[in-house]
């Protein structure tokens, strides 16, 4: 109640004082303003952003054509290595049976021996399988062209 005991009723702003309330219609004539301020003032920033400069094609297919072959070989030497190795007369001699001479029984089981190979195996066929992808996906992108 005011004072003088009448009431006052409290007057709400209109919605066009709300802050935010017409944004919707401001936006597009602030961005056609802008655009017009800019052409005005003869300002030298442009008015389309350049697109980013993306490598050669040919330099990120040979990068790639690379790293495959990279892979490719890492998985074949390694193959080669784990079904060779076990079999060899180095692993007879390995240093950890030296240091723990009661699992020189399991060292020399050829089941651990085949286990190795196997993991070996595994490897060769990654990677045979990932060189002939490589080579379909290369004829393929040679179909293409």
């Amino acid at each position: 109640m005011s004072p003088s005991g009448s009431a006052t009723s409290s007057k709400a702003p209109p919605d066009s004082a709300l802050p935010g309330a017409n944004q919707s219609r401001d936006l597009p004539r602030l961005a056609v303003g802008r655009a017009a301020d800019r052409e005005e003032a003869g300002s030298h920033l442009p008015s389309e952003v350049p697109e980013p400069v993306l490598p050669v094609a040919e330099r990120v297919a040979l990068r790639q054509l690379l790293w495959q072959g990279v892979v490719i070989l890492l998985f074949l030497e390694t193959g080669l290595f784990l079904v060779a190795f076990p079999w060899s007369s180095v692993w007879d001699q390995n240093l950890v049976v030296g240091y723990f001479p009661w699992l020189r029984p399991v060292f020399l089981s050829y089941y651990l021996r085949g286990a190795v190979s196997g993991l070996g195996l595994i490897n060769l066929w990654m990677g045979i399988s990932q060189a002939r992808r490589l080579a379909r996906l290369r004829n393929h992108a040679r179909a293409g062209q």
